[in-house]
């Protein structure tokens, strides 16, 4: 997916449909298992031979998301955002 988006950086607001489905993505390479998985990567815990369990996009992905939506946009990134942060408070 980052690669993707990354190959839209040139494409202000081409995001703005899609938002809901995107964050979600973004999310859990964040905090979901996928981050854990790939924390065990870092650790050498786990071997890996596919690219994209070794990197964490999702930070980058966000900051890429954040540029491609319009300014009416950036509220419900970052209200979604926050609700986010406070489920996974509220999980630990």
């Amino acid at each position: 997916m980052h690669y993707i988006i990354n190959e839209l950086a040139d494409q202000p607001r081409v995001l703005d449909y899609c938002l809901p489905l995107v964050l979600p993505c973004c999310y859990e390479d964040i905090f979901g298992q996928s981050s854990a998985e790939k924390e065990l990567a870092d650790d050498n815990e786990i071997p890996t031979t596919i690219f994209e369990v070794k990197k964490r996009k999702g930070f980058e992905l966000l900051m890429l998301v954040s540029k491609l939506i319009s300014p009416d946009k950036i509220d419900q990134l970052i209200t979604s955002l926050k609700n986010e942060l406070k489920k996974q408070l509220i999980s630990e």
